[in-house]
């Protein structure tokens, strides 16, 4: 049941990240085109203030366009992990096919040597699966 709860948890984090990217990436493309006409210097307001993640807070262009480079490298990395994620799924029913062949057809000895090296190919692939949606969950929050 906790499994259950936790999936619903986790679409629903994946439906608001969805949803808000197309928003923000429109957004942040008007405000690159906006500020190509009249560059800010962000460090003019708070000349004491150390900005920390910004590498050129001289210019708020430049600041945009490293924002623009890190949405970029969170999307690609997204995108190759749901690919590697889709890959591993379509080998999850291979397993399983298996898995039922040594029920049906396998001599108990067969079924002890084998049925555990199936089962644990996919329990394999659900736990790589859990890490690179989570490694793709941090480069958004992160």
């Amino acid at each position: 049941m906790d499994q259950l709860k936790n999936q619903i948890v986790i679409d629903s984090q994946w439906e608001e990240l969805i949803s808000a990217g197309p928003v923000t990436i429109n957004l942040l493309g008007q405000l690159i085109i906006l500020s190509s006409s009249h560059d800010i210097d962000l460090q003019e307001s708070q000349p004491n203030y150390k900005f920390n993640y910004m590498k050129h807070p001289q210019s708020f262009s430049a600041t945009l366009i490293q924002i623009s480079n890190e949405c970029w490298k969170a999307f690609l990395n997204a995108h190759t992990n749901m690919d590697r994620i889709q890959s591993y799924m379509k080998q999850i029913p291979g397993h399983v096919q298996t898995s039922l062949k040594l029920f049906v057809k396998g001599t108990p000895r067969l079924i002890k040597r084998l049925l555990p090296k199936s089962l644990a190919n996919i329990e394999r692939i659900g736990k790589e699966c859990i890490k690179l949606a989570t490694e793709t969950d941090e480069k958004f929050h992160g």
